[in-house]
Parts: structure tokens; C-alpha cells; sequence
């Protein structure tokens, strides 16, 4: 064998393009056992396997077969725990032991999304991720495995939840940006990095900085789909929603280019710029995937500021908002409210960096409300005295540890506290006051 260029030798093909197929793990491990693990994982430094079985089971969520698995040979130096003040309220942490070797060595902060099954569904993040945006990654990741009363296929969605836990889904969160200089590294799981995951209230989501462009959605519905939902490819990983990727499969076809074979509606990825990146979809079998997320991203709003071409997607798809996505690919607008919620449940924990007031209505003077106006729920973070103003929906909306006004507009509101109400002081006079005898907790809050 030769290690350093992934020589497998005797392992068959199959088994390298579906490694945690029937007892691909076991044979792969058998080939490759003796090789520098720094040969399969770069980051790592030099020593003997002492488990290329603990990549393998850690992908796979497989045990490792009696008589496969050598001895450590002692205990694996991890990265300092990299956690900051937000850490223990947002349930980011360090590493558990159960981490694999690899993640101890790169990654220094962990949270997870437990399964009804029990299993966990893991995030990792490195060292420059901040736990908002740990945070904001599982708050997605729930949110997508959270039931939509009354939807075809998201009414239940604990199947789904459970197959993706069975599969070992993960979710690395890299430092830096894709492919550029000085980039993380991420390992066995679906990839997020740094620089595509704006916190909402930071410069990057506020100003709609494309060069940060929103990615955290759509990576972590690839996750979803990929683990949970499941692909229709051979070898690919057992779902637990084969119809709805039918329709996935279905709404697709009817979008594709009109230069693809067979060809479609041009909905989607028509410019002739997208060949090259369409035929490496269409030979990895993702292109449902792709498709899906140009969907959703345009659904809840995420191009509704992007001016530079018509549509979403950088101008691939042919919806830049849910009123496009209706009249012009109806199939994909069925999609939508067959699985997903039309509107943002979770709690959104705004950055500490916002210093203007924060509107969860849409206001055309205000781009970034093309996003904010689906939020059913937000809370101030950090110190600064700025206001925050709900829309028509009901909201839940929490003050941070300056002055602030809470105005619910519209809707049946909750203002949402830290403390129990004997440690606040509440006056009124004309509006509701309440102050916070903690310090450094909720402030001075003023509710409309």
C-alpha cells in the first residue's frame, strides 16, 4: 500500500466511493492500519494508526469489529477548550472524551442536537468560530428537524432525526474561508465555515456583505437532506423520507437547464457559466441537494437584497423571494410547504456588535428585513442600548444588559427574561418599565 497516495491496493471500488457500505469499514481498516495517520489526516503528527477503525466508525456510526481495533497506546493531547463569555448560556462547550481523535486535535469548542433515538447530532467548531455562531448553527439544524403541523412529510419529523444520528452526521465548522489561504480543515462532516455563517445584528448581516455570504442554511439543510431525508442514489445513505425526495427528485428534473439531458424549464443554473459546475453535480448525484437550497435560501429571503442579477442564487435560480418562487417554479414552492415552516421559530441571539435598533418587519429602506421579516423570535445580546421592534407574528423578543424598548407591534408578544420577576423592579408610567437588580444581565428594559 502506499499511503501518501491513497493506494488501496486490494479495496475494492465500490468500497471506496461507499465506504460505510456492509464491511467496507473492516477491510478498509485491514488495508490501511499500518500507514502514518498523518497520511490520511494532515493535521494530525506523525504517529502509527492507532484506529484509522475510529474515522471509519465515527463516519459511518458502525462498531468497530472485534480483533480490528489496535490499542491507542495512551491518551491523545487535545486542543485547549476555546470558549468565550456567551459559551455556557448558548450550551457550547468542550470537546467530550467520546469526541474522535482527529476532532480532539483541530477543533476546540462542541455542541450537539440530541436525537429521539438518544444518539447525538454533532457540531464542531475551531478557533475563531464564536459560540453565537455555534449556537446559530444548531438553532438551524433544529429548527429543520422541528415539526410542521399539518405538513405531507414534516408533521413528524423524529424519523428523520433519528436516521441522521444513525448515520453520524456532523457538522464542522472550519476557520477562515473555502479554499483560501489559511483555512480550517473540516474532517468527516458536512462543512460550514467562518466566513459564511453571519451572526443576525452583525456588520456582515446587517450591510448584506456578499463577501460573507449566508451559507449556513443551505449547509446545513445538505446535511439534513444528505443524513436525514436521504438521496436517491445507489450506496447512498439510508433516509427516512424516500417520497419527499421523490418530489425533490421531481421539481429537479422540471428546473434544470435546457441544455441538460434530459432538459428542463431553465429554472434553475440555465446560464451556460454553470456547465462544468452542473456535469460535477450530476456525476456526484447532489443536484437535488443544490437545487433544494436555492429554493430555500430564496424562500425565507436570504436574496432578497442581492441586486447585482435578477433571481437568487448569484442569478442561478430564477426566485429571488416567495412571490417569485410561486409564479415561476411552483413545483419548488410545493416543496417549501411540504417539510419547512414558513416562518423562523427559533430564538435568534443577536450580535453583541449591533448598534441600531433591529426590525423583524420588512422594510424596504432596510435590506436586511428581506431576512428579518420571517423571525419569530429574538433577543438583544452584549451591552449596547438599542431597540428592538417585532412584526405582525407572535413574538418573543429579550432585552440585553443595556436600555432597551421592546416593541412587539403586531401580533400576541412575550417578552422573554433571564431572571425569575421578584429580581426585577417594574414601574409604569405610561409604558411598562422593568429594571433588572442584577447587574450586567437584562438592563433597563421598556415594553410596547
Amino acid at each position: 500500500v502506499a499511503c501518501t497516495t491513497h493506494d488501496f491496493g486490494s479495496i475494492s471500488a465500490d468500497c471506496l466511493q461507499n465506504p460505510c457500505n456492509d464491511d467496507c469499514p473492516a477491510r478498509i481498516h485491514e488495508e490501511i492500519k499500518d500507514c502514518p495517520l498523518q497520511s490520511i489526516i494532515p493535521e494530525v503528527e506523525n504517529e502509527t494508526v492507532a484506529s484509522v477503525y475510529e474515522a471509519l466508525q465515527s463516519m459511518c456510526g458502525v462498531p468497530a469489529p472485534q480483533g480490528k481495533l489496535p490499542e491507542s497506546g495512551g491518551s491523545v493531547e487535545g486542543m485547549e477548550a476555546c470558549l468565550d463569555e456567551y459559551s455556557a448560556r448558548f450550551s457550547v462547550t468542550a470537546l467530550p472524551d467520546s469526541a474522535p481523535t482527529a476532532y480532539k486535535r483541530i477543533y476546540c469548542k462542541y455542541t450537539a442536537v440530541t436525537a429521539p433515538n438518544g444518539k447525538p447530532i454533532e457540531i464542531y467548531g475551531q478557533k475563531m468560530l464564536s459560540s453565537h455562531q455555534l449556537y446559530r448553527a444548531r438553532s438551524i439544524l433544529e429548527f429543520y428537524l422541528s415539526d410542521v403541523e399539518g405538513s405531507e412529510y414534516g408533521a413528524d419529523k423524529k424519523a428523520i432525526a433519528n436516521a441522521m444520528a444513525n448515520n453520524g452526521a456532523k457538522l464542522d465548522m472550519p476557520d477562515g474561508a473555502h479554499e483560501q489561504p489559511g483555512a480550517g480543515r473540516s474532517l468527516y462532516g458536512q462543512e460550514l465555515y467562518w466566513s459564511e455563517t453571519p451572526v443576525e445584528g452583525s456588520a456582515w448581516y446587517m450591510e448584506n456583505d456578499w463577501g460573507h455570504r449566508d451559507a449556513a442554511m443551505e449547509e446545513i439543510l445538505h446535511l439534513v437532506h444528505d443524513n436525514g431525508i436521504g438521496i436517491d442514489k445507489p450506496g447512498g445513505k439510508q433516509g427516512a423520507a424516500p417520497e419527499y425526495q421523490k418530489e425533490i427528485r421531481a421539481a429537479t428534473t422540471t428546473a434544470m437547464p435546457t441544455w441538460f439531458d434530459p432538459p428542463g424549464q431553465g429554472l434553475w443554473a440555465q446560464p451556460e457559466e454553470n456547465r462544468d459546475w452542473i456535469d460535477e453535480l450530476a456525476e456526484e448525484e447532489s443536484l437535488t441537494q443544490e437545487y433544494l437550497a436555492s429554493v430555500l435560501d430564496s424562500y425565507y429571503g436570504l436574496w432578497g437584497p442581492y441586486t447585482d442579477r435578477a433571481g437568487g442564487m448569484w442569478g442561478m435560480y430564477v426566485a429571488k423571494t416567495r412571490d417569485d418562487i410561486k409564479k415561476e417554479d411552483p413545483l419548488g414552492w410545493d416543496l417549501m410547504s411540504k417539510f419547512f415552516s414558513p416562518t423562523l421559530t427559533w430564538m435568534v441571539m443577536l450580535d453583541p456588535s449591533l448598534d441600531v435598533d433591529f426590525k423583524m418587519y420588512f422594510d424596504e429602506s432596510a435590506p436586511y428585513t428581506h431576512k428579518s421579516q420571517y423571525m419569530t423570535a429574538a433577543t438583544l445580546t452584549g451591552t449596547n442600548s438599542v431597540n428592538l421592534h417585532g412584526n405582525e407574528l407572535n413574538n418573543r423578543l429579550g432585552p440585553n444588559s443595556g436600555t432597551n424598548t421592546l416593541d412587539g407591534r403586531g401580533g400576541d408578544d412575550v417578552a422573554v427574561l433571564q431572571g425569575t420577576c421578584k429580581e426585577y423592579t417594574i414601574t409604569v408610567d405610561g409604558d411598562l418599565k422593568l429594571a433588572d437588580q442584577t447587574a450586567d444581565r437584562d438592563g433597563i428594559t421598556i415594553l410596547k
